[in-house]
């Protein structure tokens, strides 16, 4: 008995040996990252990755360190600089071309409205023999003078005017071309006669010195419009010579004779100012 118990013993040592030894080369092979044909632990996957990313930040901040270092004693070329004012310059020229173009466009809207309000009194003048708002029918529209401001309102009249109302309303040659079909019944004068700069068209009557003119007063028209106008209408930019001249309103009645050039009355380019489209007897102008 005595003997067997001790095989026992001799056979049960070298077991817990082994297995011993299995357990630690597996916690070797672990720790040294060799675990042969097993899945890697999910801690194990997560340190990894936290480890890779930490490097990679590491070499990040290092590599910014030596470019702001290089950046700081370098500075910048005169071919760099040199490209960035060429680049900053062609953006300026694009924009402020825009802005021309848009400009213009403007101004030629209005001197098309214009040139529309004047053929509509022409063929009015066709048919009925007579301008509108020339109500005492001597030939000359009767208006001389601000009567209201605004110049006009809603009012919806479509009807010729004869004397006694000579000139009393700066509505009347627009009643005259609703009568005459040339304009939409019902509609507001104010929404017809506003041109694209939010001022007004006015047919009236404008002196140079004594000599009476049938004109088209346009308001509120920036000098950059006005000059454009005249150089559209007149082929030359002045502002007291041709068929487009500046105008002072507060004058009764409407005179163009007075010094006033774009210089003077142009503070600015967007400066609004008032003038005159001389449409009728204007051939010695």
């Amino acid at each position: 008995m005595y003997r067997g118990k001790e095989k026992t013993k001799e056979r049960e040592t070298p077991k817990k040996a082994k297995w011993e030894r299995e357990e630690i080369k597996e916690e070797y092979l672990f720790r040294t990252k060799k675990t042969p044909n097993k899945e890697e632990p999910r801690e194990f996957k997560r340190s990894k990755r936290i480890a890779l990313l930490m490097s990679s930040l590491s070499k990040i901040s290092i590599r910014l360190k030596f470019t702001l270092k290089v950046m700081k004693i370098r500075g910048f070329t005169l071919v760099e600089l040199a490209v960035v004012l060429v680049i900053v310059g062609i953006i300026i020229g694009a924009i402020l071309k825009g802005k021309e173009l848009i400009d213009n466009a403007r101004a030629k809207r209005l001197k098309n409205d214009l040139m529309g309000v004047a053929n509509l009194a022409w063929i009015f003048l066709d048919r009925y023999r007579k301008l509108p708002g020339d109500c005492n029918k001597d030939g000359l529209i009767d208006v001389d003078r601000i009567l209201s401001n605004p110049y006009y309102d809603n009012n919806p009249r479509s009807s010729f005017c004869s004397p006694p109302t000579v000139g009393n309303d700066h509505d009347w040659w627009v009643a005259e071309l609703k009568r005459a079909g040339l304009l939409p019944k019902g509609s507001d004068n104010r929404d017809l006669l506003r041109h694209i700069f939010g001022g007004y068209f006015l047919l009236a009557k404008t002196y140079i010195g004594s000599v009476p003119f049938n004109s088209i007063i346009v308001t509120e028209v920036p000098c950059f419009a006005a000059k454009l106008l005249d150089k559209y209408i007149d082929y030359r930019v002045d502002a007291n010579r041709g068929r487009i001249r500046t105008i002072n309103l507060s004058l009764t009645p409407f005179n163009v004779s007075y010094p006033a050039n774009y210089s003077t009355l142009c503070k600015t380019e967007d400066t609004p100012i008032n003038v005159v489209y001389l449409f009728d007897n204007a051939t010695s102008l």
